[in-house]
């Protein structure tokens, strides 16, 4: 496994006044990439195909907001974001889902591309809110896995495949630092070559007032 800790200067500058002190782990086969929409991006693929791709995106909430009232309206900024980013966006479902110890609330998504040189190609992907209560800076977390990964054949895959627990199993802030210090293995995979095009992970920074 490799470790990604976010400090002031390996995050875009324009995420530096939203800053959360956090790490967290990744599978060997995955790397960083660039992505100014995120404080950070990591993926699997090769030959600019991407497979699965986790980022960690930046959140604001007043302190005093109540968790409950403020993720679904945040929930539906990123929804519109994507929407306007995947063709074929569907939201499939809203939930609450704990993490490291704390209520967040997850979004399991669909989306296609269609006419691509590999054919059409489903997006499925994930992504979850959590913030510490009483703290104004929270994480977006997000997942993305394609069709052209044999292993998954729906959103519910990217919601319960060990890669995702990875990155999300143990989610804890101590002196206002959020740690995200994953176990496990990545999910293995068959020796299938995958064919499509690099996928853009859209978070920016989602503002509840």
């Amino acid at each position: 496994m490799e470790t990604f800790t976010a400090t002031p200067t390996n995050i875009p500058a324009e995420f530096a006044d939203n800053y959360v002190p956090f790490s967290f782990q990744y599978p060997r086969t995955w790397r960083v990439v660039s992505d100014p929409s995120n404080f950070v991006k990591v993926e699997e693929g090769e030959d600019n195909v991407t497979f699965e791709n986790f980022a960690v995106g930046s959140v604001t909430i007043p302190a005093e907001a109540d968790n409950n009232e403020a993720y679904p309206a945040l929930m539906g900024q990123l929804s519109k974001s994507f929407a306007q980013n995947f063709p074929n966006f569907q939201e499939l479902a809203q939930m609450p889902e704990d993490v490291g110890g704390y209520r967040g609330r997850s979004m399991a998504w669909q989306a296609r591309l269609t006419g691509t040189p590999r054919g059409d190609v489903d997006l499925y992907g994930r992504v979850l809110l959590v913030r510490e209560p009483g703290q104004s800076r929270g994480v977006a977390l997000i997942m993305i896995a394609t069709s052209l990964d044999p292993e998954v054949k729906s959103a519910a895959d990217v919601g319960v495949k060990e890669t995702w627990h990875g990155f999300c199993r143990r989610l804890s802030w101590a002196a206002r630092r959020v740690r995200l210090a994953p176990r496990g293995r990545p999910a293995r995979r068959k020796k299938t070559r995958k064919q499509g095009r690099a996928l853009r992970t859209t978070s920016r920074h989602a503002r509840y007032r």
